[in-house]
């Protein structure tokens, strides 16, 4: 054999060698959990109605017992999501009204493993 095949073949060697001991030491990522969804939304959800009430300075108040979780999505095994409803009224004008607001809430894996959570709250009221 030639020189230059001889080094060659020792070179794809090592790299392969290095290739497959970063993938026999990468730990597996864990799914996203139904229960990890649910507690993200239930908690996005008192801590939006409890910031709703202290930025209106009195004048919303939240019915947290009409705090529903609606609808789950499961987007794959790294990725799922959860919208939640807030019920409550606005006081605009001396004028009690009626507030509403959405929220969403989804959770993701990152191939590292890390957690990230993504939220939004879209309020409506008369």
């Amino acid at each position: 054999m030639r020189r230059t095949t001889c080094i060659t073949a020792l070179l794809t060697a090592a790299l392969a060698s290095l290739a497959i001991a970063q993938v026999a030491n990468a730990k597996p990522r864990h799914s996203v959990t139904r229960a990890e969804v649910v507690a993200a939304a239930q908690q996005q959800a008192e801590s939006s109605a409890a910031r709703l009430e202290q930025n209106g300075n009195g004048s919303v108040s939240i019915d947290r017992s009409r705090t529903s979780l609606g609808s789950y999505l499961r987007s794959g095994p790294f990725r799922q999501s959860a919208v939640f409803a807030i019920f409550g009224t606005n006081t605009a004008g001396g004028a009690a009204g009626t507030l509403w607001c959405l929220g969403y809430v989804e959770v993701r894996r990152t191939t590292r493993d890390h957690t990230r959570v993504v939220r939004d709250l879209t309020c409506v009221g008369n």
